[in-house]
């Protein structure tokens, strides 16, 4: 366990790379919680969810209080619970669809009605698939306070350290764990790749990886030992390629760029994490109408082992997140099929999956793994979304063939006209941290600007009973939100990329935060 870990807080701005639909754009973008980062997603800023997000499809906490039915139905303690918060109907934001930002949300009161208990009691169990938790194969309603209401016995001293400050960095950002941390971008100004050491929230100087003939995209990156693999997509004309290219950590370019073999035309949202002694890549193919995700190994020098794989059928807007197992994956993502929403799977080491997916709430998914389980948040909502939303995050573990194991727990209560959402993990020490983005939701947008603040909780790794207070980074420089957060650790703490975002465009800041066992 860390004896004193400092964490930096990097904002980086995302550029536009695909077509706003109603007030944003929602670019692709994943987690980064096991060393591979991806981009950090379009900006974020529009429209209410009701026109892109899902509603609880777990069900969710009633507006009076109870907790909903699995479908949504009466609620346990009185009233009608609202119907899963299914929003209306939005387009798949990698096509243009709804933006994230501005949310839709979700109406409701608080999510603690499952009555009191012990220290993280949560949902009722249950046999479930082939006897692991949760019910045919779905994850349990929590029960019990929230996680956030809990008494706090020990753990961790964390504050801000250093408030938000602006250091006009461009975006298009992957953060990648090391030594130092380094963040890597696409300057659309220039049409480069540009990368950078970072100390703390300091950015070393700036050196170039590439440069394009054409718009660049949506960077994922990670790290293998001394060579960082870059993917990213690049505009020829009307489409777009898959490009691959290494880095060291002296800022020298050791494979240079070039399309990925094996990946079509229209290929975007790439999600990269090491694996053994190389990558795994997972991406979305195709257009607005019909999309495929692929599946590929890559070795030690970024080169395709074997053929690209189809890994999943159905529209995928975009990856969320993508951890590396011990013989497998596990990816998070956002789907759609008349809405939004957030899907949870698990594959083996060839691209098969083992079972169906799970859809788990609204868009927007933090995996990270832990042992032989995955830790997940995810954000679920009720109400109303288009005039009385509330949403609040969800944690709950599976196993790594896919199954839902044990209790889901609500993270905190949640608020009428507030959403808890965008999560991100990080180890710290034998525990876990988590940073979400928090704000009011935006019903109606029309130039709207999303008033979103990161919160921040140190959790324990085992019992996932919280071991800090929460901790608030508020932005005091601009009116933008702070959105699609990436959190890393170094030898020095922790570093955390996210988006000051404003309407459809986004810049970057800076800020820091101390915690001590």
């Amino acid at each position: 366990m860390f004896s004193s870990f400092r964490v930096a807080w990097v904002v980086s701005l995302i550029g536009a790379s695909i077509a706003a639909a109603a007030c944003g754009d929602d670019d692709s973008g994943t987690d980064a919680s096991t060393g591979g980062s991806a981009p950090l997603g379009g900006a974020d800023t529009g429209g209410a969810k009701a026109s892109g997000g899902t509603g609880g499809t777990t069900g969710g906490a009633a507006p009076t209080g109870g907790k909903a039915a699995s479908s949504g139905g009466a609620t346990p303690t009185g009233g009608a619970a609202p119907s899963g918060g299914a929003p209306p109907a939005g387009g798949a934001a990698d096509t243009g669809g709804a933006a994230d930002a501005g949310g839709a949300a979700d109406t409701g009161g608080r999510a603690d009605a499952g009555g009191s208990g012990g220290a993280l009691e949560g949902g009722s169990g249950g046999t479930g698939d082939e006897e692991i938790g949760g019910t045919a194969g779905v994850p349990n309603e929590p029960e019990g306070t929230p996680i956030l209401e809990q008494p706090l016995d020990g753990g961790y001293a964390c504050e801000v350290e250093e408030p938000l400050f602006l250091p006009e960095l461009p975006g298009n950002g992957a953060l990648v764990a090391g030594e130092a941390p380094s963040l890597f971008w696409s300057d659309a100004q220039d049409q480069v790749i540009r990368g950078a050491k970072l100390d703390g929230a300091t950015v070393g100087a700036p050196y170039t990886l590439h440069d394009s003939q054409g718009n660049t995209y949506t960077l994922a990156a990670a790290r293998n030992g001394e060579r960082i693999t870059l993917l990213w997509e690049e505009a020829e004309g009307t489409t777009r390629w898959l490009y691959s290219a290494q880095a060291n950590d002296a800022g020298e370019v050791v494979t240079e760029p070039h399309a990925l073999p094996g990946a079509t035309p229209n290929s975007a949202g790439a999600a990269l994490v090491s694996f053994a002694d190389g990558y795994a890549a997972v991406w979305v193919e195709g257009g607005a109408e019909e999309s495929v995700t692929r599946f590929a190994r890559l070795d030690t020098e970024g080169e395709l082992v074997g053929s690209p794989k189809t890994l999943l059928e159905e529209n995928v807007s975009r990856i969320d997140a993508l951890v590396a197992l011990e013989d497998g994956f596990a990816l998070a993502y956002t789907g759609f099929e008349n809405k939004q929403f957030s899907a949870f799977v698990a594959f083996d080491a060839e691209g098969t999956p083992y079972r169906e997916p799970i859809v788990l709430g609204e868009p927007g998914v933090g995996l990270i793994r832990r042992g032989d389980y995955v830790v997940a948040a995810w954000s679920v909502g009720t109400g109303d979304p288009g005039s009385a939303w509330a949403s609040n995050l969800r944690i709950g573990r599976f196993d790594d063939r896919g199954r839902p194991v044990g209790d889901v727990f609500e993270l905190q209560a949640a608020v009428l006209h507030e959403q808890n959402w965008l999560p991100a993990w990080v180890a710290v020490g034998d525990d876990l941290g988590l940073v979400w983005s928090r704000g009011g939701v935006i019903y109606i947008c029309g130039g709207c600007i999303p008033d979103d603040h990161l919160e921040f909780v140190v959790l324990d790794g085992d019992t996932l009973a919280r071991k800090s207070e929460l901790v608030t980074l508020e932005n005091q420089e601009t009116s933008g939100g702070l959105l699609r957060s990436r959190i890393v650790a170094s030898s020095t703490g922790l570093t955390l990329a996210t988006n000051v975002t404003y309407h459809v465009t986004a810049e970057a800041g800076l800020a820091t935060l101390t915690c001590t066992p």
